[in-house]
């Protein structure tokens, strides 16, 4: 539960816990899905209202309970189900430092799949730190372009090295003043070879290059 116009639910609201367990439960029981992402990424506030306040716990230790409880309620829904989330608010190299939530990894359920996300072409440095912080933490990844071509194939290169990556997740996000679609078919040819000639071809300058141009390369492309 949240006011009209806010972006960031209330954990500690009764209202939210009833919402989230019987979408998360409905959802389960009649798409019988493998899979269920929760979203919660880029929380704007933490630990404000009256009922966290009263919890006397931190950002961290407050986000941490609510997802273990978002997995508590995918369980009882269907044992076998993997819980997704966008990794953000966990990550350091993202919005963790925001609200303080990096702690949080220290109780989360390693068995929550992280989606990482970065769209600039120049994020390589913290996609791959992303990916390996991620992965010591002991979390599978999954790696998300949008419609940037050469940030697609950056992400495919991370993807590929990197440690407990399942893959690469497109996103398309319709608020940015362009084809929210525009990296869709790259991105698909580039999950299954990070080297595809073909999405290379739509590319109209060498990514491998720009990025040895910029110094953020990292080892994908050599």
């Amino acid at each position: 539960y949240a006011p009209a116009g806010a972006v960031t639910y209330c954990p500690s609201d009764p209202r939210t816990q009833a919402i989230m367990r019987d979408t998360l439960t409905t959802v389960i029981r009649e798409l019988g899905v493998k899979y269920v992402h929760i979203g919660h990424d880029e929380p704007r506030w933490m630990n404000t209202c009256r009922r966290c306040r009263e919890r006397h716990l931190s950002n961290a230790e407050i986000f941490a309970d609510e997802l273990i409880r978002m997995q508590r309620y995918v369980k009882e829904a269907d044992p076998q189900v993997r819980v997704m989330m966008w990794d953000d608010a966990l990550n350091p190299y993202h919005n963790a430092p925001a609200q303080e939530l990096e702690p949080a990894n220290d109780t989360t359920p390693k068995d929550l799949i992280q989606c990482s996300w970065f769209y600039s072409a120049r994020d390589d440095l913290k996609e791959a730190r992303s990916l390996e912080y991620l992965a010591k933490r002991g979390y599978e990844t999954t790696g998300s372009p949008w419609f940037d071509l050469e940030n697609n194939w950056d992400w495919a290169q991370e993807c590929e090295i990197a440690d407990r990556c399942l893959g690469m997740i497109y996103t398309s996000w319709g608020d940015a003043g362009t084809d929210p679609w525009a990296g869709l078919s790259v991105t698909a040819a580039f999950s299954w070879n990070p080297s595809s000639p073909e999405a290379l071809e739509e590319i109209t300058w060498d990514p491998a290059e720009l990025n040895r141009c910029w110094g953020v390369l990292q080892n994908g492309g050599e």
